[in-house]
């Protein structure tokens, strides 16, 4: 069950903008605008917190690819708003790299598939030119690059510095299911092999696009799983940037990179200092600082060779030539503070444990709030749906001093200090934007708030009394919560609604959405939209490819001509299967996916998974003696891939002894 949402006493967490669908991202204009990114596309603003009017600045959604992750997730409005009538909109462009949008629509068929083959695209960097009338004019594409074959880890942040460069971030475009190097087909044409599946350990692509800088000489830097500092008018690296020198146009503009998803950012105030949060695999959550954004460092933080304090077990055994070189000259940057996916950042914090995705990140600069708060560093996190605050010593954020600011949040994916220097978040369930504000007490009246609906808003308050009308009933008939499904299965799903005013309701008032549950062995679980399938009363879906333990969730919606809606779903589980892993001789270390353990032990997986194995060599057993790798069981290289088959299955690697290892 969800959290209550609270904060500390003399807090509020009140509503300032409703009715929004699926909000990612907000900026505050100069003037007082407020400006909101919808994931879908849609860039609305309104005059103020106060306007009850919501106008369509922008409508990006011919070109936004808003499937699973991707859509429009980043928003930046210039600092000199309006003298200069800019918006800038970050968003997964639904072209291949090269191509024209749109390739896919808001979907991925099968072939290729979402977690297959993967629906490759790009992310674009815009600006957006704002008219007579208010409202976005032109487009002007800045940067279209950011390749991605799956579908998370798409585009990321944008802010203006203090030094007058837009940045933006970019996430790594490779897969969460297995230790990606571009074995899949490769099709963002990574080296050594552009076009074709890579293997180890000279393989540079996938979750290794994040490290492209340290490519060899003439190769192309990829700005995936980075952080740029460009001219916000043309899209270029400035000529202070650490690769200012280079011949490539990508790596002129990278300030940082080693990152896997570093969604969200922020300066800390009165100084050049960006910190980023970027999101982990299966163990990590990070804070990643850089200590100067306008110096000649280009900081790396390691990623996919380290995550938090370690090398990552499923790239480190792997072999990878680019991770294994680093390992040995070192110069990554630890993050500045990372947390575990199964402990708590509070010890005694009500949130839950496990899921865990960091996806908001501000400084407290100008408010009212209590003293102890001054200058503190918050975060947040949507899989446990809290907020932290990392209160300062010295003026700087301690990790020793976290403490609880919001908890119950519903989903929130960007955090930023607004009017008044209060904190706002967006809540992407519940399509809200909410401030919290210091009230000196606790028994502080309710405000008025926006609702937005659509197009279009009103004036609204918290509903009260006795329900003027019935909800409508939706009813799924199929599928059934006994369904086993596998991975590349085709899913048909059928429903229908009654309601007591309208009696029937025609399939337009019908509205459908596919999550997964991505879920912690013993945790929470986080959801991920997968697709929506609006004004259909039947259709089909194929079942992707997710680590276990994981679910879908299938939600049928059902709106009367009143407006009155009412949801309900069903819980779809997997098929899963046992593969147990042994090694000759017993007691030397095997990869599955993101984790390496001592052999024999066994993963429970979804059957039709895709799965990465590797067996580390040269490795030393309990007594020390060296062994090196010499074959599979299932004739598979010493790195490689298997697909969970229907019935359990044993793999076991062969070692021999090594003198001269």
């Amino acid at each position: 069950m969800p959290l209550p949402t609270a904060v500390p006493i003399g807090f509020r967490d009140a509503l300032a903008i409703g009715g929004l669908s699926s909000p990612t991202a907000t900026a505050f204009a100069p003037d007082g605008r407020v400006f909101i990114a919808e994931k879908s596309g849609i860039v609305k603003v309104f005059d103020s917190l106060a306007d009850p009017t919501a106008t369509v600045f922008a409508d990006l959604r011919t070109q936004t690819h808003d499937f699973w992750d991707r859509g429009l997730l980043g928003l930046a409005v210039d600092p000199r708003f309006p003298a200069r009538p800019y918006v800038y909109a970050h968003y997964t462009h639904d072209a291949v790299p090269g191509g024209t949008a749109p390739r896919w629509g808001d979907t991925c068929p099968t072939p290729p598939g979402a977690t297959d083959q993967g629906c490759v695209v790009t992310s674009r960097l815009s600006k957006l030119t704002m008219g007579g009338g208010g409202t976005a004019t032109a487009e002007q594409p800045l940067i279209t690059d950011w390749c991605q074959q799956f579908p998370s880890h798409s585009a990321g942040a944008l802010s203006f510095g203090p030094d007058g460069a837009l940045y933006a971030s970019g996430g790594d475009g490779a897969s969460y299911n297995f230790a990606d190097y571009g074995q899949v087909g490769n099709p963002c044409a990574d080296p050594p092999s552009p076009g074709t599946s890579l293997t180890t350990p000279t393989a540079r692509g996938g979750a290794l696009r994040s490290q492209s800088l340290r490519r060899p000489a003439g190769e192309p830097a990829s700005l995936d799983g980075t952080i740029i500092r460009v001219d916000p008018d043309s899209g270029a690296g400035l000529p202070d940037n650490p690769f200012a020198a280079s011949t490539d146009a990508n790596a002129r503009r990278v300030t940082a990179y080693g990152m896997r998803n570093p969604f969200r950012f922020a300066f800390r105030p009165d100084t050049t200092e960006l910190w980023a949060a970027d999101v982990g695999w299966t163990n990590w959550e990070e804070i990643d600082r850089i200590a100067d954004t306008r110096d000649a460092t280009a900081e790396n933080f390691g990623w996919p060779c380290i995550e938090g304090p370690a090398p990552q077990s499923g790239y480190d055994d792997a072999g990878l030539n680019l991770c294994e070189s680093l390992y040995a000259g070192g110069g990554q940057t630890a993050p500045y503070y990372a947390y575990d996916h199964s402990a708590k950042v509070v010890a005694n914090d009500p949130c839950p444990t496990g899921g865990s995705s960091i996806s908001g990140i501000a400084f407290e600069s100008s408010s009212d709030y209590p003293s102890a708060y001054e200058g503190a560093l918050f975060f947040a996190d949507s899989s446990r749906g809290c907020i932290w605050a990392m209160r300062t010593t010295g003026g700087r954020p301690d990790p020793a001093k976290l403490v609880p600011f919001v908890t119950g949040a519903n989903v929130p994916v960007h955090v930023v200090m607004g009017p008044g220097g209060d904190l706002f978040y967006l809540a992407f369930s519940t399509g809200e934007l909410r401030r919290v504000s210091y009230q000196g007490n606790a028994g502080a009246a309710p405000a008025a708030v926006v609702t937005a609906s659509g197009g279009s808003i009103s004036a609204a308050s918290t509903r009260v009394g006795t329900q003027v009308a019935e909800d409508p009933v939706p009813v799924i008939d199929d599928p059934t919560a006994a369904l086993r499904w596998v991975v590349g299965q085709r899913v048909p799903f059928s429903g229908h609604a009654t309601d007591p005013q309208d009696g029937p309701l025609p399939a337009s008032a019908l509205s459908w959405r596919l999550g997964i549950q991505h879920c912690a062995t013993e945790g929470s679980c986080h959801e991920h939209v997968v697709e929506n399938y609006p004004g259909v009363s039947s259709g089909s879906f194929v079942a992707p490819d997710h680590g276990h333990p994981s679910h879908l969730e299938l939600t049928l919606t059902a709106a009367d001509s009143s407006g009155r809606a009412a949801s309900t779903k069903v819980r779809l589980d997997p098929l899963t299967v046992d593969l147990t892993f042994s090694s000759s001789p017993a007691g030397l270390r095997l990869s599955v996916g993101s984790t390496s353990s001592t052999t024999p032990f066994s993963r429970t997986v979804i059957v039709g998974s895709a799965n990465s194995v590797s067996a580390p060599s040269p490795q030393t057993d309990q007594r020390g003696r060296p062994f090196e790798f010499l074959g599979w069981s299932d004739r598979g290289a010493q790195t490689h891939q298997v697909v969970a088959p229907p019935d359990p299955e044993a793999y076991r690697a062969t070692f021999g002894l090594c003198p001269a290892c």
